[in-house]
């Protein structure tokens, strides 16, 4: 599914003013200079050095423009290990529209974070970041 774009059409049918860009289609750190937020969807972006990339680089521009900065790690919790933890991010296990539902409840304020993980979450050199049996992430 396309995760990106769901949330982005949600978000903007609740009245947030969205500009989606696509890795690769055109300068997408450009592209994000002078917005108040940026949302980051990964999949897979700690085996993609691509999608690392411009994560990092988008995580950078927030950070020197004062925009509060998301990622939201779709399908697979281990992009959390590329994203430092001051960075808010919301884990998902399923790219399906159920999980992507969800995910737009809490960007959107109607829900909180109330699930659990299942695994261990590692940075990149594999040291343990958060373990499973502590519970929800907080950040």
């Amino acid at each position: 599914m396309d995760v990106a774009g769901i949330v982005g059409e949600a978000l903007g049918e609740r009245g947030f003013g969205v500009t989606r860009r696509v890795f690769g289609d055109e300068d997408a750190v450009t592209a994000a200079a002078g917005s108040d937020a940026i949302i980051v969807v990964t999949r897979d972006a700690w085996r993609e050095p691509e999608q690392k990339a411009n994560l990092t680089d988008l995580l950078a521009l927030a950070a020197d423009e004062g925009a509060q900065a998301c990622v939201i790690a779709s399908r697979n919790p281990s992009d959390s290990g590329v994203v430092g933890a001051e960075i808010p991010m919301l884990l998902m296990f399923s790219d399906l529209e159920p999980a992507t539902r969800s995910v737009i409840e809490v960007l959107s304020g109607g829900a909180e974070v109330t699930g659990s993980l299942p695994v261990d979450l590692v940075d990149e050199a594999g040291a343990v970041r958060w373990p499973a049996r502590l519970g929800p992430l907080k950040n």
